[in-house]
């Protein structure tokens, strides 16, 4: 076993960029909606895996998340992934034609949050009403690449904190 292959904040970072450049410019415009959804679970996977890093690494991570207006993105996505982790592909849905402004190229679809009545019910114990006023507000029928600009730049933050 290569113990050098342990979670750091570099490589955590490095996996949710490569996902969110992946989905950005590549299995965005793949004609396969599919491809473009499991492009979009490992973003938001690695994503909460690296919010979960600095949680557990940084005595002050939790004050210092709840500073930054980017947080209420990251407390969405958790929602999100603690909602449907197993059921994944029913957070999104798809619709034809793109919302602007977009870089061009660009698809003729987008990848959206669902609204949270149309999400997978909770397991017992971990509904949250917080969570899911963030999700509401910054995620709920928009399209992802717009959450994943956030969480970048939330990241971006975090990294040099």
């Amino acid at each position: 076993m290569n113990k050098g292959l342990i979670a750091t904040q570099e490589r955590l970072n490095n996996f949710f960029n490569e996902e969110v450049d992946d989905y950005l410019m590549n299995t965005r415009f793949n004609d396969n909606p599919e491809v473009t959804l499991k492009s979009v679970g490992h973003a938001i996977l690695w994503a909460c895996a690296l919010d979960e890093f600095y949680k557990k690494k940084y005595p002050n991570y939790e004050s210092l998340r709840k500073s930054d207006l980017k947080f209420e993105v990251v407390a969405g996505i958790r929602y999100a992934r603690n909602r449907a982790v197993h059921q994944f592909t029913q957070l999104l849905y798809i619709t034809e034609g793109a919302e602007l402004p977009a870089l061009l190229p660009m698809p003729f679809f987008e990848i959206r949050w669902k609204e949270v009545a149309d999400l997978p019910v909770p397991d017992k114990g971990y509904e949250n009403r917080e969570l899911a006023a963030f999700y509401r507000k910054h995620l709920e029928n928009k399209p992802v690449r717009h959450a994943f600009d956030d969480l970048r730049e939330y990241f971006e933050r975090m990294k040099s904190a």
